[in-house]
């Protein structure tokens, strides 16, 4: 993990479920990982409003991977990735909730 110009960039851990903790004190999150497997991602702490997350997901090259919103997150629904591709998702904090602003699939 890393702090770079109010940005915090997590390395996160694959696995069947992704635990994102957000710091309140950083403005913007930026998450990646190479996911292997069907994916749910959850938030682990309360985001305050107009917060920032970015997640950076490469596909593996073996199936396209499906990525669930869980626990603090709200979009338009499941992302399927793209076989050795990135997918990248957006999100701001309203509420307590980060909401899905753009997604990218197939970078």
């Amino acid at each position: 993990m890393a702090n770079i110009g109010g940005r915090q960039i997590i390395d996160s851990t694959p696995g069947t479920t992704v635990t994102i903790t957000i710091d309140v004190t950083i403005p913007h999150t930026i998450a990646r990982w190479t996911a292997a497997q069907a994916t749910t991602i959850n938030i682990s702490s309360t985001p305050i409003d107009g917060q920032e997350l970015t997640l950076i997901v490469l596909n593996d090259g073996v199936l396209p991977r499906v990525l669930t919103l869980g626990t603090g997150l709200a979009g338009m629904g499941i992302i399927t990735g793209v076989l050795s591709k990135r997918c990248v998702i957006r999100f701001i904090a309203s509420s307590g909730t980060f909401y899905e602003e753009t997604r990218s699939v197939g970078l």
